[in-house]
């Protein structure tokens, strides 16, 4: 079996487990990670109930220097996360689709200047991959989701992006292509 296989099968499992402890407690998501390093303030953006991520700014070099996240709610109105990180790097937008969700980010972990921080990112929605943005140096990390989609992100920030997490809600209607 491959190792990705297993991964899915694994996340799948603990998805479904989880999935089935959140229903009891009404909670409306679940957090997984981070991954990268531990230094950097932390940081959170959820967009606002019952609104879709619209798009994402990755700003890259050598490794991931920012991220801004927009997102806009059932009303139409526009809500970003403000830049997490520097200004470094070059800047390159996704923009979605009616209709598309985040499924999984992987990237790679690596080391900039001795702190652990996100060297490489890839998107991945029901729709499309975008990606690798930074340089895929270091050790590598997946997050593929089935049965959920992702609708936030965590971490940790400096002048670089130190560490990414993914917040997930689990839908019975949400389904993903491997």
């Amino acid at each position: 079996m491959s190792n990705t296989r297993h991964i899915y099968q694994i996340c799948s499992f603990v998805l479904k487990f989880l999935k089935d402890i959140l229903q009891e407690k009404k909670t409306e998501y679940i957090k997984l990670g981070p991954w990268g390093g531990a230094e950097g303030d932390d940081w959170s953006f959820k967009p606002r109930s019952s609104g879709v991520f619209k798009g994402i700014e990755i700003g890259h070099g050598v490794v991931i220097d920012s991220l801004v996240f927009i997102s806009e709610d059932e009303n139409g109105q526009t809500q970003n996360s403000g830049r997490i990180g520097g200004g470094g790097g070059s800047v390159q937008k996704i923009q979605f689709s009616q209709g598309e969700f985040l499924t999984m980010i992987s990237g790679t972990k690596t080391k900039f200047d001795e702190t652990k921080v996100v060297g490489s990112l890839n998107f991945k929605t029901n729709m499309s991959m975008y990606g690798p943005y930074g340089q895929a140096n270091g050790s590598p990390f997946s997050i593929p989701i089935r049965g959920a989609k992702i609708v936030g992100f965590f971490g940790r920030c400096d002048t670089l992006v130190n560490a990414i997490g993914i917040y997930v809600e689990p839908s019975t209607t949400t389904t993903t292509s491997t």
